[in-house]
């Protein structure tokens, strides 16, 4: 819900400059990270789990992210703006020479920043959750 809640509030607030694609991959990224975190986190809450959940969540998003760039978001977004795939990828080999198809551009240039945006999540997450804690069960 919060994630709904989240791209709603943006979308009021700002729109989309996407047609949508954008704000979708933000729900789904955004999603495959709670999911997983929440899930393992109430099987026994603990600091333990917690971060084991947000482990979890921040491998979920580099393998969900990583594959819906490479499945939907590029392919939607070359579409949109009129820029051929063969553009994408020749600007991902100068980033990298490995780079020499869509699955090795998001591995490549995609997957590590995804890591990098669950770590920070979970960074954040395991800082503020437990000062926040009395507040959250108090509205429960």
């Amino acid at each position: 819900m919060a994630e709904a809640v989240k791209i709603l509030v943006k979308l009021l607030l700002k729109g989309t400059s996407t047609a949508f694609v954008g704000d979708l991959a933000n729900f789904v990224v955004g999603c495959s990270f709670v999911l997983p975190a929440t899930i393992i986190y109430h099987i026994k809450k603990s600091k333990k789990t917690a971060l084991f959940g947000c482990i979890a969540g921040t491998l979920t998003i580099a393998v969900v992210g990583t594959l819906f760039n490479a499945v939907y978001l590029l392919p939607k977004f070359a579409e949109l703006y009129g820029m051929p795939m063969e553009a994408i990828i020749a600007a991902g080999t100068k980033i990298h020479s490995g780079v020499n198809n869509i699955m090795t551009f998001v591995i490549i240039c995609v997957g590590p920043l995804n890591l990098i945006k669950g770590l920070a999540v979970s960074l954040v997450t395991m800082l503020i959750y437990h000062p926040l804690r009395p507040i959250l069960k108090k509205n429960i």
